[in-house]
């Protein structure tokens, strides 16, 4: 067995601040040895480990890759020097000043044999000086991988999406990709924008396996109890937003007063105090980073937090008050403008904050749907049931939304993610981030009994054009999307789950409007014609004779006839919606499997869907005929069809009777 053991130099101790103010002091591992196998790292990790390496997760194991082989002569390498307890590495670097030059696309792939619908991982260091905008904490140094294949093509680019900004030593991060089966080879982008200068070195890879795939609260930081890429230096947001472990107490909601060295969480959320100097601390915390990507989880690690236990006893929200939930709210609906419903960030109204705030404190109700009894959430609220000024919220949101060059609607640009008076002005018309951000926030807003009904038919067409368009334009022949129409090639896997649980897309509808489908049965075959241009499917139910055709649902379906479905914008809901996935587990390794029954996302809309859905479903293209299953055969069955749009929507059903 393969073992590396590391003399641990030097002495760290942690001040950490508990209830009654106890100071507890976690030593580091002074003169002792890391010992660690490749099957086993994760046996006495020293508590100051995640000091240099994101999530305790160290690069001993990996190969390395020197940086100064994938650049060219044109690219600049500077001697680099690693030291600390657990790192020593003498090696070339490459900075990149984000004045001048905000990127670096090294010239040369990695020497890596790939592993198609493998996952990758890439250990990397990174070094501040003054780099990225604190400001603006997106805009930090990053690392990004570009998947080309045989031909040159890009065929995605996976960043990571780190948050460390200004002074910091060289930290061990990594990123994870899943290689694409078409990969031929891999490249690096180096990134710092805005200023300063970020330094990249030793970098190293291996595949991801059951050794080096952590756990969310083998992750989880045991002095800080956060799960962030570099604990000690990320501002709050990143300790919020990561995946939140449940082994330690999260004392990093106490920030720089409870341990003094979180030089980037300066901020006490757990006392009445604290979290209303949080809040008023402007124009800093008013900052986007903030107000988008730490506010909305508060309430909901709060409602979990006091209640549940780490495994030292304490609560994992450190000594909870019962008036917090209150005085976040209070703070909270102070900062609502009245006029459009939306809250403000630095650079003013801001959609996309308003969304965040919908998602995750106004969400006492999903979504209303057609087929599925309103559902509630317990610790997705405030303690309101509606979010307020919902009137204002959808006519700010509906003004945002672009148009086509003929003048309808199309979806929501980036600028609307902001705010926007004028729509049309960007270079796209999806962007699918802000898309999903206004159909979810329209459809929350909708649920306030102060909405109309005329208001509601808005919000329902403005979704369903906003549907059209994005199958038409970021969704690819193979499946796959593009975040924003006018991009060249996929980039991230974000968003497109999410429009598909939100919009309507898969919801069970009967629209009088729609004509009947004109479906034969001659001996076992079933045969349609398509005759209406909104025709795109014909589903196939079959039931009891003595059956109520306005029961039917989903559950009764053993065919789908479609008139093209070559694309996901003539595909059938159903058939569009699972060829989708698979493309998104082709290209991103996205796990489709069904959650387990106590998993919460078991309860999604698009999984309590898809479990309706017959394993042994048919579906044919270009208006193939359908020869009856065994299922759907007999004296006493009877076979009804609906005519489908390509929204879903379906004409009233019609019993078919044999010729």
């Amino acid at each position: 067995m393969f073992t590396k053991s590391l003399s641990c130099k030097g002495s760290l101790s942690f001040c950490l601040l508990v209830t009654g103010f106890l100071m507890m002091t976690i030593p580091a591992c002074a003169e002792s040895t890391l010992s660690l196998t490749a099957d086993d790292r994760l046996s006495n990790r020293p508590a100051d480990l995640w000091k240099y390496y994101m999530h305790g997760c160290v690069d001993h194991f990996a190969t390395p890759i020197d940086i100064h082989s994938l650049a060219d002569s044109t690219i600049t390498t500077t001697d680099a020097v690693i030291d600390n307890p657990y790192k020593q590495h003498t090696g070339k670097a490459v900075f990149v000043a984000g004045k001048t030059v905000d990127h670096i696309v090294l010239p040369n792939p990695l020497p890596i044999d790939i592993k198609p619908n493998q996952k990758l991982r890439l250990y990397f260091w990174i070094k501040g000086i003054n780099a990225g905008m604190r400001e603006d904490i997106w805009k930090a140094p990053n690392v990004t991988l570009i998947l080309k294949d045989a031909k040159g093509k890009t065929i995605k680019a996976d960043g990571t999406r780190l948050h460390t900004v200004g002074d910091f030593d060289w930290h061990c991060y990594y990123l994870d990709t899943h290689i694409h089966k078409r990969t031929e080879k891999i490249y690096l982008k180096l990134t710092n924008t805005v200023r300063g200068s970020a330094g990249f070195t030793a970098l190293g890879y291996e595949w991801v396996n059951k050794a080096n795939d952590f756990s969310t609260n083998d992750k989880q930081d045991p002095v800080t109890g956060s799960t962030a890429q570099n604990v000690y230096h990320d501002e709050l947001p990143s300790h919020v937003q990561s995946a939140r472990g449940s082994r330690y107490p999260w004392h990093f909601l106490k920030g720089a007063k409870a341990i003094p060295v979180m030089v980037g969480q300066q901020y006490d959320i757990v006392s009445q105090a604290g979290l209303k100097h949080y809040f008023q601390d402007h124009p800093h915390t008013l900052q986007p980073y903030h107000r988008h990507h730490a506010i909305m989880y508060l309430p909901g690690m709060y409602y979990k937090g006091s209640v549940n236990k780490a495994e030292n006893g304490q609560t994992i929200w450190p000594s909870p008050y019962d008036e917090w939930i209150n005085d976040f709210a209070q703070l909270l609906l102070e900062e609502q403008d009245p006029k459009t419903g939306y809250w403000r960030t630095t650079h003013g109204l801001n959609m996309g904050l308003t969304f965040h705030y919908a998602n995750m404190l106004f969400r006492y109700y999903s979504p209303a749907r057609s087929d599925r009894p309103l559902r509630t959430n317990g610790s997705m609220h405030i303690g309101l049931k509606y979010i307020p000024y919902a009137n204002n919220i959808i006519d700010s949101t509906l003004a945002m939304q672009s148009h086509t060059e003929d003048g309808k609607l199309a979806a929501w640009n980036r600028s609307a993610y902001r705010y926007t008076t004028e729509p049309d002005k960007d270079d796209h018309k999806c962007d699918f981030g802000t898309t999903w951000d206004a159909i979810y926030l329209l459809r929350i807003a909708a649920l306030n009994p102060e909405v109309d009904v005329a208001r509601k038919a808005k919000v329902y067409d403005a979704i369903k054009a906003s549907h059209a368009y994005l199958l038409k334009h970021n969704i690819q022949a193979d499946g796959t999307w593009k975040l924003k129409d006018s991009d060249k090639h996929p980039t991230r896997s974000s968003y497109m789950y999410g429009i598909i649980e939100d919009t309507h897309w898969l919801e069970w509808r009967i629209d009088p409007s729609i004509t009947s489908p004109t479906v034969t049965l001659t001996g076992q075959t079933l045969t349609a014609k398509f005759t209406d241009p909104q025709h795109n499917s014909v589903r196939l139910f079959a039931v009891p004779k003595d059956f109520d055709p306005a029961k039917l649902d989903e559950t009764h379906m053993f065919g789908i006839i479609q008139k093209s479905g070559k694309l996901a914008s003539n595909m059938d809901p159903f058939v569009g919606m699972t060829f989708i996935r698979k493309a998104g587990n082709a290209m991103w390794g996205i796990n489709n499997d069904m959650p387990a029954e106590d998993h919460w996302r078991y309860q999604r809309y698009t999984y309590w869907k898809m479990r309706k859905l017959s394993d042994d479903l048919i579906v044919t293209d270009d208006n193939h005929p359908i020869t009856l299953p065994a299922t759907a055969s007999g004296e006493n069955i009877a076979i009804y069809a609906t005519a489908v749009n390509w929204y879903g929507e379906q004409s009233p059903p019609v019993l078919i009777t044999k010729h």
